[in-house]
């Protein structure tokens, strides 16, 4: 009988708003440690973000399809299904 799988790494936890709130008060000048504290975002990831290091806004692989492309889709599908 197979075993069950257990993922390796959770999501964040955390929202855009409480990062944001986070970077905020970094830049007032509040320590990056006490706002990750605060705000429980993992201290590297907030002190990465702090320092321009990061180089992506996404996760996971990139969409085939662009932004228009899916909208296109989308509406060409809604279309066909009233038809």
């Amino acid at each position: 009988m197979p075993r069950k799988y257990k993922k390796k790494h959770t999501t964040k936890k955390y929202s855009e708003s409480n990062f944001q709130l986070a970077l905020d008060l970094v830049k007032k000048g509040y320590s990056i440690r006490a706002a990750a504290r605060e705000f429980s975002i993992p201290y590297t990831t907030l002190n990465s973000h702090v320092n321009n290091q990061i180089f992506y806004d996404r996760v996971g692989r990139p969409t085939k399809f662009s932004e228009e492309e899916e909208g296109y889709l989308e509406q060409a599908a809604l279309l066909l299904q009233v038809t």
